[in-house]
């Protein structure tokens, strides 16, 4: 059943763990070491909305669900890491392991600095020769 969520509504999440803040000692910097975990595909469900009745309309919480197959994951996540998905850092709020699989119950942070991981890839090469006229 999992697998067959996977492949329809799986999207690319990664996990991020810090390692704690490093102090340069030479130049005084303050530095955080991030550990990024990715994750193929996990199941991301819709934003949680609740019913406003002054307004008469649904309000977005920001808060949603993510289920992850427990073969996906090569650590265990606490909830002292954080996740990113589609470019959107997101905090743990709880999470609930069953047999089937980790549900992660995780809210959308705005006005923070994201510290996002990007991954190279270089996908065409370019022939650079060292004549200079």
């Amino acid at each position: 059943m999992i697998y067959h969520l996977k492949r329809q509504y799986g999207v690319k999440v990664d996990v991020y763990r810090s390692s704690g803040e490093t102090i340069d000692f030479e130049t005084g910097i303050m530095g955080e070491t991030l550990f990024k975990y990715s994750i193929k595909r996990a199941i991301v469900l819709p934003n949680k909305k609740i019913f406003d009745t002054n307004r008469g309309s649904y309000i977005f919480t920001g808060s949603r669900d993510v289920v992850i197959d427990p073969k996906d994951l090569s650590i265990n996540i606490d909830q002292n890491d954080y996740l990113f998905i589609n470019n959107v850092r997101y905090e743990i709020d709880n999470i609930t392991d069953t047999s089937k699989g980790l549900i992660l119950t995780v809210t959308s942070i705005k006005g923070v600095i994201n510290y996002e991981i990007h991954d190279e890839s270089i996908k065409h090469t370019i022939g650079i020769n060292d004549d200079v006229q």
